[in-house]
């Protein structure tokens, strides 16, 4: 699956829970139906973490795409893994020879551990190349997540 394969996927989920959230609103302004009327501050904070969570499953998947795309271009060059291990450890120890060619193969596990709404953890990933887009976005997230969770500042959570 491609990036905008992925794009596509999760734009969709975001616009159906867009339709949910215009129902929810006109609900609270038009029905004067009590469960959405006594409980908003619940329901925007349960739409708040959910398109946070599409966001951080959106970034996950996008890597672990693009983990598995230089995974197979490294393979398909055929570099020997004594080589590399050599070249980054400098100081290689019997135990950690392998006569094979390189692979650095992820799971998505790998992923999720390394790449979540904790920008320290996050940062590592993308030290280098994108530090600054990635760190702006997870603060963003945090930002509204603590906001949500504020039960004075609800209604000011997008500004």
């Amino acid at each position: 699956m491609n990036s905008e394969t992925f794009f596509q996927r999760y734009e969709g989920m975001y616009d159906s829970l867009k339709v949910i959230i215009e129902s929810s609103e006109k609900r609270v302004l038009g029905d004067n139906d009590d469960l959405f009327s006594e409980n908003i501050n619940f329901f925007i904070k349960s739409y708040l973490i959910t398109i946070c969570t599409y966001l951080e499953a959106f970034l996950q998947d996008i890597a672990f795409e693009y983990a598995n795309e230089l995974n197979s271009r490294l393979k398909d060059a055929d570099i020997p893994h004594n080589f590399v291990h050599w070249r980054i450890v400098k100081d290689i120890k019997d135990k950690e020879l392998n006569f094979n060619k390189i692979d650095f193969s992820v799971d998505k596990k790998e992923i999720s551990d390394n790449l979540s709404a904790n920008p320290y953890k996050t940062i590592k990933l993308f030290k280098r190349q994108f530090k600054s887009e990635v760190q702006q976005v997870l603060m963003d997230e945090n930002k509204i997540l603590r906001k949500a969770f504020d039960s004075q500042g609800i209604f000011s959570v997008c500004d």
